[in-house]
């Protein structure tokens, strides 16, 4: 839990923290902890605060179990969907990926718009869900180290990548990850511009028709660094 919310923690336990002191005359007394005494630490505001994270990070693994499930199952994810399922799941930690982070589990906001049940004409609508109304964090990265700016870039997001500008997520932050293109991996470490340049590059080569990629050439363009008019990664 510690490694969750690691200043949240320190704070709460500087001011809530076990004091065995407190407790010495009692247990001296007795020879063990009154059933009183142990309420008292069940209900203390410490121990209800540690309960309510490690329950939201289940919750959170729930949530990217969902999303998980409808991209095997080829039913679309919209902001009305997912807002059923946090509400379903509430408490729900959206920053962080649950007690299975371990295993690669990344926020919600960056599984939801890396998932393949995401289609272009929901995933604005989807990140505004979770930034405004469930406080999803855009500048952090969690699991693999995705950050959302980079997803919604390689997965051709033109708007969702423009609302994440808005906020101010700096488009120069080089994030590490894997993305598939018809069974072929892509494997790096790039910042949003050169992570929407190697997934347009990726999919001519597997044969897509470039009409088909004007939403990751609006990506290209919007990512692009300020004052340049080309860009040598995009030829190459």
């Amino acid at each position: 839990m510690e490694a969750v919310w690691p200043g949240l923690f320190q704070l709460w336990s500087a001011r809530w923290g076990d004091k065995p002191h407190q407790r010495s005359s009692a247990v001296a007394m007795t020879g063990r902890t009154s059933k009183r005494l142990k309420d008292r630490e069940y209900y203390s505001p410490k121990k209800r605060f540690v309960r309510l994270v490690e329950t939201g990070a289940f919750n959170a693994a729930h949530v990217h179990a969902e999303i998980f499930a409808l991209s095997t199952e080829k039913r679309s994810l919209t902001a009305l969907k997912l807002r059923e399922m946090l509400h379903h799941w509430t408490p729900v930690w959206v920053n962080c990926g649950g007690f299975g982070q371990e295993r690669g589990q990344s926020s919600v906001l960056v599984e939801a718009l890396r998932s393949r049940s995401v289609s272009v004409r929901h995933a604005r609508a989807i990140a505004e869900e979770l930034v405004l109304n469930w406080g999803a964090d855009v500048a952090a990265s969690y699991g693999d180290g995705m950050k959302p700016l980079c997803v919604a870039s390689a997965r051709g997001f033109p708007e969702a990548v423009r609302f994440l500008l808005d906020l101010g997520c700096d488009a120069s932050v080089k994030s590490t990850g894997t993305f598939m293109v018809k069974k072929k991996a892509f494997k790096g470490t790039h910042d949003a511009h050169e992570w929407a340049v190697v997934m347009y590059h990726g999919e001519l080569a597997a044969g897509t028709a470039e009409r088909e990629l004007r939403n990751l050439k609006q990506c290209i363009e919007l990512t692009k660094p300020k004052g340049s008019h080309s860009c040598s990664f995009c030829r190459g």
